[in-house]
């Protein structure tokens, strides 16, 4: 049997436990630390020891902000991927992978034993959102992120903290600056193209543009890129969002005339509109760099 280095050493153990490695491919680890001996209680120790976090990357393990404490990985059965993300597993249900979007049509060559964390409820389509650690040619592979580093997919933020979705942005980023995938045929949309922007209503566009001004209502806030409000494109904030955007040190009051990042569902709505509803759909641009 092969040894293994010591910081590999409790995803080495517990592979080996659920036996997602054939037999031949067992390997010898080193003792557990004192924390991952706590593995089975729920607790942020042990989801940290049997995830650890590591640089973003297609072959880097989940890390730990995406996992809630009292949530525990699952050793699984995958039949077959499915187009728009999803996952077919042997016991029947159906995964959704969690934070991201792929691209139309996609499907995914995926089967075989993988372990899995639920982040959340059945969809409307009885679909469960998870992320996915499936055997790869060359070790274990975070299937977003995998997917995303190819241009396959976008992220799509749902429940997911700044820290988990971090290393999912760092590897879009990549392949969009590889031109690799969708980027190579969906590029990103500029915020002064209104009439572009409206012929994506009803699907996903990352679109980035600087900001011309901005608005307050009780509820929303309002980041408008035009002089036309009514027909330029404009993005909305929910205040409850806009705490979160401040908390990261995106303040509204400071981005006007800033150039951004929004992500999100494009809707009709005097003019394009998206709504943000998580704060990683903002993100905040160098001035020099905008879409072409």
């Amino acid at each position: 049997m092969a040894a293994i280095a010591p910081q590999k050493r409790v995803l080495c153990d517990r592979m080996n436990a659920l036996s997602l490695f054939p037999r031949r491919s067992f390997v010898r680890c080193p003792p557990l630390p004192r924390c991952a001996q706590r593995i089975g209680r729920g607790t942020a120790c042990a989801l940290a020891a049997l995830l650890p976090s590591v640089p973003a990357g297609a072959q880097a393990p989940i890390p730990q902000a995406c996992f809630a404490q009292d949530v525990q990985p699952e050793a699984v059965e995958i039949v077959a991927g499915e187009p728009f993300g999803a996952v077919l597993l042997a016991d029947g249900r159906r995964l959704r992978l969690a934070e991201i979007r792929l691209a139309d049509e996609v499907g995914m060559a995926v089967e075989g034993r993988a372990l899995i964390v639920v982040t959340g409820a059945q969809d409307r389509w009885g679909q469960l959102p998870a992320h996915v650690l499936a055997q790869g040619p060359h070790g274990a592979v975070w299937l977003q992120a995998d997917l995303l580093e190819r241009g396959l997919a976008v992220v799509d933020p749902e429940t997911g903290g700044l820290s988990c979705l971090q290393p999912l942005l760092a590897a879009e980023d990549a392949a969009r600056h590889r031109d690799v995938g969708l980027w190579r045929v969906a590029p990103v949309l500029r915020a002064d193209q209104p009439d572009l922007l409206l012929a994506r209503t009803g699907h996903f566009a990352v679109v980035e543009g600087r900001i011309h001004s901005l608005g307050k209502t009780r509820r929303y806030r309002y980041l408008n890129f035009g002089r036309h409000w009514a027909s330029d494109f404009t993005a909305t904030v929910d205040t409850r969002v806009e705490a979160d955007l401040t908390a990261r040190g995106l303040a509204l009051d400071d981005l006007n005339g800033a150039r951004v990042r929004i992500r999100g569902v494009v809707q009709a709505q005097d003019g394009p509109h998206i709504e943000l509803t998580h704060p990683a759909q903002l993100e905040r641009l160098p001035m020099e760099q905008i879409a072409q």
